[in-house]
């Protein structure tokens, strides 16, 4: 999948279970809903290994372990691992 100039896109989503260009202007994500229909899949977003300043962890989408749950993402299914990366990555602010 091709990467997408980022000053016009947000990113990748998923619409009708197939990857879309998400716009700039629309919702990036809902912490209310995790796993959600609309939510990537990893393959999608090209989850990978991440790097220094660049990972899972360090996202604004990232919802860390809690009680013995796994971590997860407001955009991507599944378990997350911290130190991982995907093409949503978007810094925490700060």
């Amino acid at each position: 999948m091709a990467r997408h100039d980022q000053s016009d896109q947000a990113g990748i989503g998923v619409l009708d279970g197939k990857p879309n260009v998400v716009s700039k202007d629309a919702p990036r994500w809902r912490p209310d809903v995790l796993d959600a229909p609309e939510a990537a899949e990893k393959d999608d977003v090209l989850y990978r290994d991440g790097k220094k300043g660049e990972r899972c962890g360090e996202c604004e989408m990232f919802v860390g372990a809690d009680d013995g749950e796994a971590s997860r993402c407001t955009a991507v299914k599944g378990e997350i691992e911290p130190d991982k990366v995907c093409d949503l990555f978007e810094p925490t602010a700060g």
